[in-house]
Order: C-alpha cells, then sequence, then structure tokens
C-alpha cells in the first residue's frame, strides 16, 4: 500500500532496494542518488516508512503532526503494525506535495 502511495504520487523517483549498511533491504525512493522515502521491516511485524519530505518541512510536520504522532518513531520515520492504520491520505499528500520541494532543496546542498 505504502509502496503504491509512493510510485503513484511521485513517478520521478527512482526505486532500488537499498544494499547498504543502514536501513538494509529497504525499498528506497531516490533521485539525483539522494533518498527522499525509504520503506522497510521494523521490528514485531511492522512496517517502516522514511519520509524525508515531512522531515525537511515545518509545513508539513505542522499539517499532518498530529494524525502521524502516534506512529512517529522518529523525525521522519513512522510505523504501522497493519494497513488499516495507515493514514492514506495524509501520506499521499505528504509525497504528491513535498517530493518536488525536497528534490530541489537537494539540488543546492
Amino acid at each position: 500500500m505504502i509502496r503504491t502511495i509512493v510510485t503513484v504520487n511521485a513517478p520521478q523517483l527512482q526505486e532500488s532496494i537499498n544494499n547498504g549498511r543502514w536501513l538494509s533491504n529497504y525499498l528506497f525512493y531516490s533521485a539525483d542518488s539522494s533518498m527522499i522515502y525509504a520503506i522497510g521491516p521494523k521490528a514485531a511485524n511492522k512496517i517502516a516508512f522514511h519520509m524525508m519530505p515531512y522531515y525537511g518541512s515545518a509545513l508539513l510536520q505542522e499539517k499532518y503532526g498530529e494524525q502521524l504522532g502516534p506512529y512517529l518513531t522518529g523525525k521522519s520515520c513512522a510505523t504501522f503494525k497493519n494497513p488499516e492504520q495507515v493514514p492514506i491520505a495524509v501520506l499521499e499528500d505528504i509525497v504528491a506535495s513535498g517530493t518536488g520541494p525536497m528534490i530541489e532543496l537537494m539540488k543546492h546542498r
């Protein structure tokens, strides 16, 4: 489900499996070799979704912080036990509205 949210709302990103030291075997969605999103397994049969646009945007944090609060395990990571917990509309908006600005920001780093 989360994979579909990313691929539909950010088709410009490249999908790959991360073979690095951190988040090994996670699906990475990247632009210019920079990870924008990561999806993978977490302990206790949870799924983790790392969202750099959420981390980098005070506006998105203000808009969705309350709804994501129960699922946040870090500044950019939300974990979900089951599909019913996934706030689909929230994640769709974060991906749709946050991907472009994050790509632009990364171009100027």
